[in-house]
């Protein structure tokens, strides 16, 4: 059963709910524009998105990837900065409690769409799999769905805000309700991040490019992780310890015994 709190006055609700769902729509639009994005993907030979991870105006090297690590920097302090405990609880202080995640998600949003708006193509090819293209095709896909999928089973509308406005709106203190371990979290504990890692790295030319931005945001998924990992044992103790030592963090196992998992925030 949820608390009770003060509900906005009908103006502020309105605008709550408004930034909610702005934040939801744009952080789906994003991630639909990420899949032709990393994928290079073309219509009537042309290219879906421009620029993509390796078609776009050209740039000079040291320029190119100055920004493109400037861009990918920016995106990654503003991430684990926000996803501390101690930044939430600051945030918390000074807006309302049901809208720090949609604040989150626009913040989030604000700093990756320039990533994919002006990345800086550098298109030397170096390792070629054309010849298996159709089945690094297939792996990539895979990863994206897998991406959809996790986010599905954490329930998309409170990963990205709206159902945290939502009870805000109507004068609700917003409690996650416990934790329903769905089979991909069986399996591994960032199926997100692993399907993620996957459409990082399946394509059929690897790029200077496509294996800096590759790289950048891999080394970013390992320590975000690391720092995710330790909140999560500060807030649920034990349980969560012994979820650890029984689930792998990317890769599954082939034989474990499953614990509870207590539910992510």
């Amino acid at each position: 059963m949820q608390s009770k709190a003060q509900p906005p006055g009908g103006l502020l609700r309105a605008l709550g709910l408004l930034y909610a769902l702005v934040a939801f729509v744009a952080a789906l639009a994003l991630f639909l524009y990420a899949i032709p994005f990393l994928g290079n993907l073309r219509f009537l030979k042309r290219a879906i998105v421009n620029p993509t991870i390796d078609l776009g105006p050209s740039a000079p090297v040291v320029w190119a990837i100055l920004v493109d690590c400037g861009l990918i920097l920016l995106f990654g302090l503003q991430h684990s900065l926000m996803a501390r405990d101690g930044f939430k609880r600051w945030l918390v202080r000074n807006i309302p409690g049901g809208l720090e995640r949609a604040t989150y998600v626009h913040a989030s949003n604000l700093t990756l769409w320039p990533v994919l708006l002006f990345w800086q193509p550098l298109p030397v090819v170096l390792v070629d799999l054309s010849a298996v293209r159709p089945l690094v095709t297939a792996i990539y896909w895979a990863g994206w769905l897998i991406v959809l999928l996790s986010s599905l089973n954490i329930d998309l509308l409170e990963l990205w805000g709206v159902r945290q406005a939502w009870s805000w709106s109507r004068g609700e203190v917003y409690a996650s309700p416990p934790f329903k371990e769905s089979w991909l979290y069986r399996q591994v504990r960032h199926p997100i991040y692993l399907g993620l890692l996957i459409a990082f790295w399946a394509t059929p030319q690897l790029t200077a490019g496509h294996a800096l931005f590759a790289g950048c945001m891999s080394a970013y998924i390992f320590i975000g992780a690391w720092f995710e990992e330790r909140d999560l044992v500060r807030k649920h103790g034990q349980s969560y310890r012994d979820y650890q030592r029984k689930v792998p963090p990317y890769l599954p196992a082939l034989r474990r015994r499953l614990v509870p998992h207590p539910r992510r925030t």
